[in-house]
């Protein structure tokens, strides 16, 4: 079965200006109010990861690694979805603080 590019990405190799050549991973991701962004994640240079093949066996490997915690859920709703009220914030944040992570760390 092959890889769709809409579905799991494309890699690229980006040149720099300074230092090695670096694969890129690029796919298009959905945000929050459903509209389709393009996304890149540098995976490594090219000269520890010599084709392709390589480049898409460490983008595996740090999927793998990279599980979503709460922890990070939480800071990321923070940074960006707590533009409210100064007083919904702190009841938020409160309610955060004392009931999520406490409880669950």
């Amino acid at each position: 079965m092959k890889r769709t590019p809409d579905k799991i990405g494309s890699m690229h190799r980006k040149p720099r200006k300074r230092g090695p050549d670096v694969w890129v991973w690029r796919r298009r991701v959905a945000d929050a109010m459903g509209i389709e962004r393009n996304s890149s994640v540098i995976i490594g240079p090219v000269n520890e990861l010599p084709t392709e093949k390589h480049a898409w066996a460490a983008l595996l490997k740090q999927q793998s690694l990279t599980g979503v915690r709460l922890s990070n859920l939480i800071e990321r709703y923070k940074a960006e979805s707590l533009d409210v009220r100064h007083s919904t914030r702190a009841s938020y944040l409160s309610r955060l603080n004392c009931h999520i992570i406490s409880e669950l760390g």
